[in-house]
């Protein structure tokens, strides 16, 4: 019942905020639809909340970023002024029947297998996988911070400083994974020197020119990981942010990331004070929403849509796909071509992709489709956590960091077809119908 009454809110929102309402009332009607959906998922389904927050951030970001720029931003990439569209209404009724669908075949399976999924542990191996890749991590930090230099110390922008050791650029993928299992061990063991490696970790990214993005990844993995496992623990699965996650952390999380990108601009890119604010704004808000509000832009005035744009692989510069394409779509051609000289893309082409390959029509079936493939994809990660399976979950997490988020965020459909997604789905496949999710070592009930 408590579903069918938030679905039927969403479509009386669809109605109207997009075919009666002006544009004012549609924003406001388009900000209570994204606070319930933030509240439905939090409320009554805390596990799915946090396995879906990387993506309910990016959602609400989007949100803001729209309306920021539909209230006049200049979008320097498209070199256009935002105005009044409505593109912010259709963006949430678009990406809110792709969480619908994740919801679905998550809840879905859960039932199927909550006998199952209540019986088994692994503690040690956890542990031990955990402190092994915080010590390999931080050796190739340390030896490329004496061996190179660190890129903050030498104001070396990050693009330029990874090109020079890219064998070594993987490990900045590789950090935010490791978060995860320190979350996981944080809510086990409740020992502080848990918390004391996310500082190191997160002191070394700030290091390594990570002036936004890596500290911001690094704070939700272990976000996600952390409350996984203590609602895996708990016997309600009802464990929430407290008081002091909420007025203590998260407005300090917020002012050091405020700090960092502060930092980044002045050493790196030599901001003046007087310009700070508006960079800072540009990177907050305006760069988050541009690409669906200018392909949203394009299918509404012309309806040219690509149906073998979805399917395609990017083969640059002759036949650009996923966001690369729609960097394409919504720039000057030169202007973006010189940004992926110097190995640059935009964000957020998700759920745009799916707009520009099949309209809005048939979008929002293909919308919801994903989102099945999300929830089945999160599931299995739920259950590599509830398990604690070291191995399969480092997989798993590999997976969500690389293809996953590349897809679901980025738009970058053809990430599938790669090598590294193609072992992964190896994997889980072997996992799930030969060894049957099975762990191989003795079971044991406390840490």
């Amino acid at each position: 019942m408590k579903k069918i009454i938030l679905y039927l809110i969403f479509f009386i929102y669809l109605l109207n905020s997009n075919f009666i309402f002006s544009y004012n009332i549609s924003v406001i009607s388009s900000f209570l639809l994204v606070i319930s959906i933030l509240v439905f998922y939090y409320k009554y389904n805390k596990i799915f909340f946090y396995l879906f927050i990387f993506l309910f951030i990016s959602f609400f970001w989007t949100i803001f970023s729209l309306y920021y720029i539909e209230n006049g931003a200049y979008i320097s990439e498209q070199g256009i002024y935002g105005k009044h569209t409505n593109s912010v209404t259709r963006y949430i009724s678009f990406y809110f029947i792709f969480i619908i669908g994740t919801f679905f075949s998550f809840s879905m399976l859960n039932k199927l297998n909550f006998r199952i999924i209540k019986t088994m542990k692994n503690y040690r191996m956890i542990i031990l996988f955990t402190d092994i890749f915080f010590i390999i991590l931080l050796f190739i930090y340390l030896f490329l911070g004496f061996y190179k230099g660190f890129p903050l110390l030498h104001g070396i922008n990050r693009f330029f400083y990874w090109k020079e050791v890219e064998a070594f650029h993987k490990i900045i993928y590789l950090t935010p994974i490791l978060s995860f299992f320190i979350g996981i061990l944080y809510a086990l063991t409740n020992k502080k020197e848990y918390v004391y490696k996310l500082f190191i970790l997160l002191l070394l990214l700030i290091l390594f020119s990570e002036k936004f993005s890596g500290p911001f990844l690094l704070t939700i993995y272990y976000i996600m990981g952390f409350y996984i496992t203590q609602n895996i623990l708990s016997e309600d699965n009802n464990i929430g942010f407290g008081n002091k996650f909420i007025f203590i952390y998260v407005p300090i999380i917020f002012l050091s990331f405020l700090v960092i990108v502060s930092i980044g601009y002045v050493i790196l890119h030599n901001i003046g004070a007087e310009d700070l604010y508006d960079k800072i704004m540009e990177r907050a808000l305006a760069l988050q929403g541009h690409i669906w509000y200018g392909i949203d832009r394009i299918v509404l005035n012309s309806n040219n849509i690509d149906y073998n744009l979805f399917f395609r692989q990017n083969n640059e510069p002759d036949s650009p796909a996923g966001l690369i394409y729609l960097m394409y779509q919504v720039g000057n051609y030169d202007f973006i071509h010189a940004m992926r000289e110097s190995g640059i893309r935009f964000t957020n082409g998700f759920p745009a992709i799916t707009l520009m390959s099949f309209g809005y029509i048939y979008g929002f079936i293909i919308q919801f489709f994903l989102g099945v493939i999300a929830g089945i994809f999160l599931f299995y990660l739920y259950k590599k956590t509830l398990y604690f399976q070291p191995i399969r979950l480092f997989i798993a997490l590999i997976f969500f960091n690389n293809i996953f988020t590349n897809v679901y965020i980025m738009g970058e459909i053809y990430f599938i077809y790669k090598p590294i997604s193609i072992f992964c789905l190896f994997i889980f496949l072997i996992d799930v119908l030969i060894l049957r999710e099975k762990n191989f070592f003795k079971k044991e009930k406390n840490v």
